[in-house]
């Protein structure tokens, strides 16, 4: 399964975010060069955050955007929903299959996706940091001869 560099970028820029000050305010620029990504595609993807209620932003001297929930509230699965619409297949094309092996393909699809979602769910940004510090602290102490 592939995501979009919409939904990579959203979930670099929100990790960023909430590694950040509880309640300071994140620039866009300093988000788009501390994780590379280009600033007029962090401007749509911030947007659409907003619009999902993961982020807000504050205008004026000392703005930017913030985390609108606490990083243990916010799921890898809402990230991606809202970035890449919902997962799986479309229920209405299981009409479309007169076959039996259509039908098995997609009844093997649904299995697959339910379970994608069902992991993806769970994951949280806290997950996610924490995850972040033991590989950071595994490379501190990797030393080779």
């Amino acid at each position: 399964m592939k995501f979009s560099k919409k939904s990579e970028y959203a979930i670099y820029a929100l990790i960023d975010l909430s590694r950040q000050e509880k309640e300071k305010a994140v620039p866009l620029s300093e988000i788009s060069a501390r994780q590379n990504i280009p600033m007029p595609f962090l401007e749509q993807i911030m947007l659409t955050l907003k619009s999902g209620g993961i982020v807000s932003s504050r205008r004026g001297s000392g703005g930017g955007f913030i985390l609108s929930r606490h990083p243990k509230q916010i799921t890898l699965g809402e990230i991606i929903k809202l970035t890449e619409g919902p997962l799986g297949l479309d229920t209405d094309s299981a009409k479309e299959y007169s076959s039996a092996e259509r039908q098995v393909f997609f009844e093997i699809w649904q299995q697959v996706s339910t379970t994608v979602q069902k992991a993806i769910g769970r994951i949280t940004l806290t997950d996610m940091n924490q995850r972040i510090i033991e590989i950071n602290e595994s490379r501190e102490y990797s030393y080779v001869i």
